[in-house]
C-alpha cells in the first residue's frame, strides 16, 4: 500500500512525523488569512506559513489546534465525545462527533492451535470481542507459529480504559490480555486456558479514538466540511454524504479527494459547514463496531466573538476568556 502513496507524492515537498502543539500549534494571520503550523527549529520553535490547513484529524488535539482560532465554525464540528452509544434523548442543538475505544491485542501461538475453517470474523454472543483475523493467513506466511489480532467491542473498552501512553507492563495490560484472550478461547472453542498457556508473545494497544459512531451529514451532502473565508477544512471518514459509506477507510479517501477537488476548483465557497437548526446534523452511524441507536442531532452556531478572542472551558468546566487560548495538556499533535 505505501508504494501507492510514494507514487502519487513524487515531486510534493511532503513532511512527516513533524510534532505540532495543540495549543497555538495552528494560527491564522490577521493581515492576509494565511494559516502559520508551529514547528520544532533551531530555535527552538518555528511558525512555517501556509494558504490553507486541512484538519485530517480528529479527538481532543484537533479540537484544541482549532480552538482559538478565527475559524469556530470549523471547532465546531471537532467538540469530540468519547462514547461507546449515544444519549436517548440529546438537548437540541448539542450535535458532537462522537467516538469510541477499543482495544486491539496481537498475540502469537504455535501453528494449528487455533482453528483453521476461517481466516478472519466479526464476532457475535461474546460481550468482550467484536473481530478477529489470522495475520499470517492474510500475509500467506508459513513457519511454526500463527499470529492473530483480536479487536475488543466497545463497552469493553470503556470499561477497561487506561492511559494508552503508559499502558505497556502495567496489570491494566495484564488483565485485559487475560480477559480478551479467555474471549478468544470461549468464541472459537478451545477449551479453557489452553490459548493462554501457549501463548508465545502478546502486544496490546487501547485505541483511545477508534471508530466514529456519529457522521456530519451536511445539508449539501458533501463528504468533507471547507470554510472559504478562512481556508481551513475537514478531511475524514465521518464526514461522508453516504450512510452506508461512513466510518469506514473508504469514506476517509474519498472526503481527501473530495476536499482537494473542492479547493482546486471552488475553492471561494463554503461546503459542508451549514450549521444552526436549518443546517446539517450528526447521525448516528450503522457500524460493525458499535451500532449506535440515537437521533440525529444539529450543531449550535458559534457566538460572534470580538476577532482574536475564544470564549469556552477549560478542562476544570470553569468559563475563560482570553485571547490565544493558550491550554495545558501533555497530548501532541501531527502535522499531516
Amino acid at each position: 500500500m505505501g508504494g501507492i502513496v510514494r507514487m502519487l507524492a513524487e515531486g510534493l515537498d511532503i513532511q512527516q512525523d513533524v510534532w505540532v502543539p495543540p495549543s497555538n500549534g495552528l494560527q491564522c494571520s490577521r493581515t492576509d488569512g494565511s494559516w502559520g503550523i508551529t514547528v520544532p527549529g533551531e530555535r527552538g520553535r518555528d511558525v512555517k506559513w501556509f494558504d490553507a490547513a486541512i484538519i485530517a484529524h480528529n479527538g481532543k488535539c484537533a479540537e484544541r489546534l482549532t480552538s482559538s482560532t478565527p475559524a469556530q465554525e470549523v471547532h465546531a464540528l471537532l467538540r469530540t465525545n468519547f462514547a461507546c452509544s449515544l444519549p436517548r434523548h440529546p438537548r437540541p442543538g448539542s450535535g458532537r462527533f462522537t467516538l469510541n475505544q477499543i482495544y486491539s491485542l496481537l498475540f502469537e501461538v504455535p501453528s494449528g492451535l487455533m482453528p483453521s475453517h476461517f481466516e478472519a470474523a466479526f464476532v457475535e454472543d461474546e460481550p468482550i470481542l467484536r473481530w478477529l483475523s489470522s495475520n499470517t493467513a492474510k500475509l500467506r506466511q508459513g513457519g511454526s507459529g500463527e499470529v492473530w489480532t483480536a479487536l475488543s467491542s466497545a463497552p469493553f473498552g470503556k470499561q477497561h480504559k487506561a492511559p494508552q501512553e503508559f499502558l505497556e507492563g502495567t496489570p491494566k495490560e495484564a488483565e485485559v490480555v487475560d480477559l480478551m484472550l479467555g474471549a478468544v478461547e470461549r468464541a472459537v472453542g478451545l477449551a479453557n486456558g489452553s490459548l493462554r498457556e501457549n501463548v508465545r508473545a502478546t502486544k496490546l494497544q487501547l485505541w483511545g479514538a477508534a471508530l466514529p459512531i456519529t457522521r456530519w451529514a451536511s445539508r449539501d451532502e458533501v463528504d468533507f466540511a471547507w470554510s472559504a473565508s478562512h481556508r481551513i477544512g475537514i478531511a475524514g471518514d465521518w464526514l461522508s454524504a453516504v450512510p452506508s459509506r461512513a466510518s469506514t477507510i473508504e469514506a476517509a479517501w474519498l472526503s481527501g479527494v473530495h476536499i482537494a477537488d473542492h479547493i482546486a476548483t471552488s475553492s471561494g465557497e463554503d461546503a459542508g459547514l451549514q450549521l444552526g437548526q436549518d443546517g446539517g446534523v450528526f447521525v448516528p452511524v450503522d457500524a460493525d463496531f458499535g451500532t449506535a441507536a440515537g437521533e440525529a442531532v444539529w450543531v449550535t452556531e458559534p457566538s460572534e466573538e470580538p476577532k482574536g478572542t475564544f470564549k469556552g472551558k477549560g478542562r476544570s468546566g470553569k468559563g475563560w476568556k482570553g485571547k490565544g487560548g493558550r491550554g495545558r495538556g501533555r497530548p501532541a499533535a501531527q502535522a499531516s
